[in-house]
């Protein structure tokens, strides 16, 4: 089944994209019903941002959701909103089309070695450090829409360099939620070895990749999307902090 890779309503970046010391790539294997779409932006202080969005509830029965909400996402980011106000912005439209989308939000900061991580009903992001050591970090909230409500936590973790993360929707972790769920389903398909490679791949490389985590051909669109931190060549640029 062919892989949504370079959808133009859907995404606005060709991947794998290097962006400073970081390396993004992504892919999306369709399922029966198209619930994700997902863009990797830069924003206007040269932070790298991952956006992710997976429909839920009534929202799985409309095939044109997923870009949709996406969109709002984009646009608030290209007009320089905070992580609030692209939430603010989606649930408003999500209200007022009685939809409920997941929302992925991940800043990265290199000028401050930090990660502003929304996950709002997606299942918990991984963080592979390099010494093999994983964090995770699992929703805070549910997803956006009428039903739950306004506020959409975040949090800050630090950026360490030589790390790679995951994230992933649902049709990929199989419907693993949970943090120990999540890596324990990396761990078994090996991806917390090879995240710096999958990084760098040609974005068709990482269809099998998608569709091994998802056991097949998923009910539901199945998104993986890799950040690998390039501690070597920053080291070697001369940055040593």
């Amino acid at each position: 089944m062919a892989a949504r890779l370079l959808d133009p309503h859907s995404r606005t970046t060709s991947l794998p994209l290097q962006q400073g010391f970081l390396e993004v790539n992504g892919a999306t294997l369709p399922g029966r019903c198209a619930t994700d779409a997902f863009d990797v932006l830069v924003d206007g202080a040269g932070e790298l941002l991952v956006v992710v969005v997976h429909t839920v509830g009534k929202g799985t029965n409309d095939p044109e959701l997923p870009r949709a909400a996406l969109s709002i996402a984009r646009d608030a980011v290209n007009a320089g909103a905070r992580t609030y106000e692209v939430v603010r912005e989606l649930r408003n439209y999500c209200v007022g089309r009685e939809a409920e989308v997941a929302l992925a939000l991940l800043r990265f900061s290199q000028r401050d070695s930090r990660v502003e991580l929304l996950n709002a009903g997606m299942p918990a992001f991984v963080c592979v450090l390099p010494d093999g050591r994983t964090t995770t970090h699992a929703a805070l909230s549910s997803a956006i829409g009428a039903r739950y409500g306004e506020v959409h936590p975040y949090e800050l973790s630090p950026l360490v360099w030589g790390s790679t993360w995951f994230v992933m929707t649902s049709g990929a972790t199989q419907g693993a939620l949970e943090g120990d769920a999540v890596e324990a389903h990396l761990a078994q398909h090996e991806l917390d070895r090879v995240g710096t490679l999958l990084a760098m791949q040609p974005s068709g490389a990482l269809l099998p990749v998608v569709e091994s985590l998802a056991g097949g051909t998923p009910e539901s669109d199945a998104t993986l999307v890799v950040v690998s931190t390039d501690a070597a060549r920053r080291k070697r640029s001369g940055i040593v902090t």
